[in-house]
């Protein structure tokens, strides 16, 4: 089977067999000025980040799987054409931390959740506590939130 080269622009997404592959840019400059190999599938850039939507497991994670962000979704409960992307957890191992990924995992999780028409719920801290507040685009399709809503 061959495989085709693509190019990506900014949060633009490709679905292959069983799992969405999410390509962002990062604009930040690589933290390391020495050249890189040639980019992989797994990695389109020195600066870029791949995001894996990973259904099996329900989380979106990088392409190493060391980094993720775990996520339940509800179907519709009030009969609304719309259901919930309830994310619950992020986690960054501490060799990755202070480099954006649960940044990037997040609006990687809102981009899936504004394409498949689905509202968000902010269970996990760090997505209420840190990525709303520092992106509020994101807030119009927030949900009620099950911490909120003492569940």
């Amino acid at each position: 089977m061959k495989r085709k080269c693509v190019l990506w622009k900014r949060g633009t997404s490709l679905l292959v067999p069983e799992r969405l592959i999410v390509v962002i840019m990062d604009s930040r400059p690589s933290p390391s000025p020495s050249p890189s190999p040639s980019p992989s599938p797994s990695s389109p850039s020195s600066s870029g980040v791949v995001v894996v939507f990973n259904p099996q497991q329900s989380r979106f994670q990088t392409s190493d799987g060391l980094a993720f962000l775990t996520y339940h979704i509800r179907p519709s409960s009030s009969g609304s054409s719309h259901g919930s992307l309830d994310l619950q957890h992020t986690y960054v191992p501490p060799s990755k931390r202070g480099l954006g990924l649960a940044g990037v995992l997040c609006k990687a999780a809102f981009d899936y959740a504004k394409e498949h028409n689905l509202r968000v719920i902010p269970t996990c801290s760090y997505v209420s506590d840190t990525f709303l507040p520092r992106n509020p685009e994101w807030k119009p399709l927030v949900g009620k939130s099950s911490r909120a809503a003492g569940l």
